[in-house]
Parts: C-alpha cells; structure tokens; sequence
C-alpha cells in the first residue's frame, strides 16, 4: 500500500481508476487502456501499474507500466485478425495490489 505522512496529516492511500479509450473495437484496432493514480486528489508519480487483458477464451495478456507526473499510465493492445470476437476484461493493479480497478470492453 502506497501512504505516508505529511504535514497536514496521514497521506491517504492509492487508488486506481482504469478506462479505455472506446468501448467497442473490432480486430485490427488498438486498444489504449489507461490507468489514474491517485493519493486523495493528488496524482501519484513514478508507481508501477500492472495491466492484465484477459479475452473472452480466457487467455491474458499483460505489461507494466509507471505513471508519469500527472498520475497516468498507459497501455496499448493491438488487436490481431485471429483475437476472438466477444467481451474483455481490463485490470490495473498497483504494484503492491492495494488497489485493483477493472473495466472491459467489446470485440465485434
């Protein structure tokens, strides 16, 4: 769990929201998933979030990335011709797994 101490206070801990950047893709496309850090309403640099694709076969597809200063991380999927049709599940987890945030998307 990422936390501290301020001044003011106890530094509240990280959460995670992930998105992508369409809700539908067809194959061919590629698939920008990013994920905020935030400590209260302050972003939170330099911490890695771990993504994790999971497809509607249940194969996974994963990679790493570290928040620039503004509290984001990104990843880019390509989608191949062969990827299956049907809906994916989206997962950003900090490094440390106190938070965990999920969306999906769809492949037509």
């Amino acid at each position: 769990m990422i936390t501290g101490v301020n001044e003011g206070g106890p530094v509240p801990p990280a959460t995670v929201v992930v998105a992508t950047n369409h809700a539908s893709y067809t194959t061919g496309d590629t698939v920008t998933v990013t994920a905020r850090v935030t400590s209260g309403t302050s972003p939170v640099a330099s911490t890695t979030v771990g993504f994790t694709i999971t497809k509607p076969t249940g194969a996974m597809v994963s990679q790493t990335a570290t928040t620039a200063s503004d509290g984001t991380a990104t990843y880019q999927l390509r989608l191949r011709r062969s990827d299956p049709v049907g809906t994916y599940q989206v997962t950003a987890a900090l490094a440390d797994q106190s938070d965990v945030a999920t969306t999906q998307f769809t492949v037509k």
